[in-house]
């Protein structure tokens, strides 16, 4: 057996778990030096009617479409009709005045500072409602607030890669869709690709989209969308074999544009950024790696680029959750020889070591309010944020490691030896990883209010922005703030480490809505509360208890 067959034959036990008949599954292709390597598919499109995964099925590649959408940019850069520094207010004047100006880099490298409109639609109503393009454009173009100035922090925007998509139509005098259509897919025979005009319409050999609960239930997803630039767009494995091809010399002549491509964005500070165009820029088994993922309603993706060894690797899958960058770690390792991955940030922790007070465990919140959770397991602690579960090793009692990075987190005490900070130093000196975005986050532990207290939280407050309306009520030691369409919000009073006195800060023990932060005005009466994480700044004003809202 070659050296090539017995790589290909760990490839295929490492995706053994996928050969089912009967549930969704996914298609994987490898090339390598520009030629494929491997490519099978798995499972159902189609559960309902048996109907197989096949190297024609096309997937909802979700977030992926930003890479498209980001070399739709830099064509348009290297034609000379759209400038990188151009202030997206001049090119889409529609939007509000932000200040500072956001220009199309930062929309390119997530550092515009642009509330993310998927993640404040949430709190308007259910993630499945029908989004058409004219609703996406009446919010972003409401979403005034930013987390903060252009240029000077780096948090994902769908909002960002929304906007390329409006700034793409306006120059190029076509749809970024019909653009792409001309200068991408057609000269790279991705005969499959496509976006979906109207959220209604399907198109031929399309996968359903599947959602697997904690019980092991099935469920049909969907989600009527025909917004692009941010996700949306659909391709099947051949597509993205043909797309990893033209990664390499071989594939694409055009070397210039390619290392544009491939380029970490900066700060307005100087300051590397650990994402390109499109990609987010990682290490792997001491490699540099380009990558990406895309979870769309019941579809979860995965892309991987290997410059050094020229090796691509795509996952395309029609099941949600599954993690499949860590399938294509263990696929990496395959081909380079090494034995399976230990995929240590897939196990949940052991039972907690118990340090008392001084223990790192705990609830942080970053500066723009994005929860993060601590968690130890002996010498070792495991970061939670949003969806991403890093471990690190222990250096000394306040500092750990990532292995895989060199990453690491500093704990910070107060006089009294209580854990009252985290920071974060990533080794290369950029930016941290975009779905880890921790430079300095605070420690807050809960606190206990009376009724009285609470009550004064209690009323009914408007977004102007999302035009929507909650209702807050003081039950069971804390807050419940109540929507007609929404799940209700389980808020509890929180106090920073650091702080003497409670500082009118609320948060659910799940992620969404993040941090809550409650406003007062000049003679100390609450005026409203400010929602910041999971990538928004959301102000609500507080009703006078008379208002008729009609």
């Amino acid at each position: 057996m070659t050296a090539d067959s017995r790589a290909l034959a760990a490839v295929d036990e490492i995706l053994t778990d996928w050969d089912q008949p009967d549930a969704p599954g996914i298609a994987v292709s490898v090339v390598r030096g520009g030629e494929p390597l491997y490519t099978r598919c798995f499972g159902l499109a189609n559960v309902e009617h048996g109907v197989p995964n096949t190297t024609e099925t096309v997937f909802d590649i979700a977030s992926i479409t930003k890479q498209f959408t980001a070399l739709a940019v830099l064509l348009l850069v290297r034609d000379g009709k759209l400038g990188l520094d151009q202030d997206v207010r001049n090119l889409v004047p529609e939007l509000p005045a932000y200040d500072p100006p956001v220009r199309v880099r930062h929309c390119l490298y997530h550092t515009s500072g642009l509330t993310d409109w998927l993640e404040a639609l949430e709190l308007a109503g259910p993630a499945s409602d029908y989004c058409s393009s004219e609703r996406a454009f009446r919010t972003i173009t409401a979403l005034r607030d930013t987390m903060f100035g252009a240029g000077e922090a780096h948090s994902y925007s769908n909002t960002g890669y929304v906007l390329l998509a409006w700034i793409i139509g306006r120059v190029a005098g076509k749809s970024m869709p019909d653009f792409l259509q001309e200068r991408v897919f057609t000269p790279l025979h991705m005969t499959s690709a496509a976006f979906l005009s109207d959220p209604e319409d399907f198109l031929p050999n399309q996968a359903q989209g599947y959602v697997r609960d904690d019980d092991g239930r099935l469920y049909r997803a969907s989600w009527p969308c025909n917004v692009c630039g941010d996700g949306r767009m659909f391709a099947g494995i051949a597509d993205m074999t043909r797309w990893m091809q033209s990664f390499t010399p071989k594939g694409s002549a055009d070397a210039e544009l390619l290392e544009s491509f491939f380029s970490p964005g900066r700060l307005d500070n100087g300051q590397p950024l650990r994402y390109a165009a499109g990609w987010e820029i990682d290490r792997v088994r001491g490699l540099e790696a380009f990558r990406h993922g895309g979870m769309g309603p019941g579809f979860q993706s995965h892309i991987a680029w290997f410059p050094e060894p020229a090796i691509g690797i795509a996952i395309l899958g029609n099941l949600r959750p599954y993690r499949p960058w860590l399938q294509a770690n263990d696929i990496l390792d395959a081909l380079l020889g090494g034995g399976p991955r230990q995929t240590t940030s897939e196990k949940p922790p052991s039972k907690l070591r118990d340090r008392g007070a001084a223990d790192v465990s705990g609830r942080y919140f970053t500066a723009a309010g994005l929860p993060v959770r601590v968690d130890r397991d002996g010498d070792r602690i495991f970061i939670d944020i949003w969806f991403w579960r890093r471990p690190f090793a222990e250096q000394s009692p306040d500092v750990f490691r990532e292995d895989e990075t060199g990453d690491r987190v500093t704990f910070h005490r107060n006089a009294k030896g209580g854990v009252i900070q985290m920071t974060m130093a990533t080794a290369d000196g950029a930016s941290p990883r975009l779905h880890s975005p921790i430079r300095r986050a605070e420690r807050f532990e809960s606190v206990a209010l009376d009724s009285a207290a609470l009550s004064a939280f209690e009323g009914r407050y408007i977004s102007e922005a999302l035009d929507t309306v909650y209702t807050l009520v003081a039950e069971d030691g804390g807050l419940t703030a109540r929507h007609l369409r929404c799940f209700d919000w389980r808020l509890r009073p929180i106090k920073s480490c650091s702080a003497a006195a409670f500082g009118d800060d609320f948060a659910q023990e799940t992620d969404w809505p993040g941090r809550v932060t409650f406003e007062r005005n000049g003679n100390g009466d609450v005026a409203g509360f400010r929602v910041r994480g999971k990538r928004v700044n959301l102000f609500f004003r507080r009703l006078p208890a008379s208002a008729d809202l009609g």
